[in-house]
């Protein structure tokens, strides 16, 4: 049983030496004998977006001990979760160590987590088996949303000048003034008075009266 176990861990020991001796001989090859440990910064690291638009992420590999762009290394994009899962690009990075990927954002609103990663050239380029272990990765965060509605300008209303209107003030009424009844007044045709001939008719018809009852009275007696 022993026998076994140490055969078991022989074999995964030497399958792991032919696993990483590839790697790192192409390492090697590529930077003159020295092991390249790789960093990898996409930019931005979060971002926001209205939907059904463009979004551009930039990853830049260095070598992590001289800081010098690594020129001419795979580096893939991946959308891993959000709404435009599966979204991929990629490509060989540039003299800057760079490579862009541009994608549409058409999932909807949500929040997508991009993965960038860069490792060595793939077997067309290096004429050997790749691995496709990376050598480093970064993660950034993009956020899709509604596009905000426009505000539509509510016209006010102009005030409307009123003209003024100026109510006749009404003209008083004069009360009709009350004139006395004028009594008739009877007189001769030259416009005299007729009072003092009355008077005296009655006068005379007083006298006439007392004296002709003195008379009777004498008579009687």
């Amino acid at each position: 049983m022993q026998a076994v176990d140490r055969t078991l861990l022989f074999v995964l020991a030497f399958l792991s030496m032919l696993a990483v001796t590839p790697l790192w001989a192409e390492s090697s090859e590529r930077t003159g004998g020295a092991t390249v440990l790789a960093i990898v910064q996409a930019t931005p690291q979060t971002a926001t977006n209205v939907i059904n638009t463009d979004h551009t992420v930039t990853g830049t590999a260095t070598d992590s001990i001289s800081g010098n762009p690594l020129v001419g290394y795979d580096m893939t994009f991946n959308v891993l979760t959000g709404p435009n899962t599966g979204a991929t690009g990629g490509g060989l990075t540039d003299v800057n160590g760079q490579v862009t990927f541009t994608y549409t954002g058409s999932g909807g609103v949500g929040d997508d987590s991009i993965e960038v990663c860069v490792s060595f050239a793939p077997p067309a380029r290096t004429g050997r088996p790749a691995l496709g272990l990376p050598l480093d990765c970064d993660t950034v965060a993009k956020t899709w949303i509604d596009p905000t509605p426009t505000a539509t300008a509510t016209a006010i209303p102009t005030a409307t000048a009123i003209a003024a209107t100026t109510t006749p003030t009404p003209t008083p009424v004069p009360s009709p003034t009350t004139t006395p009844a004028q009594l008739p007044v009877t007189g001769s045709g030259d416009g005299g008075s007729s009072l003092p001939w009355v008077i005296l008719g009655i006068s005379a018809f007083t006298a006439l009266t007392l004296a002709a009852g003195a008379t009777v009275l004498k008579r009687a007696r």
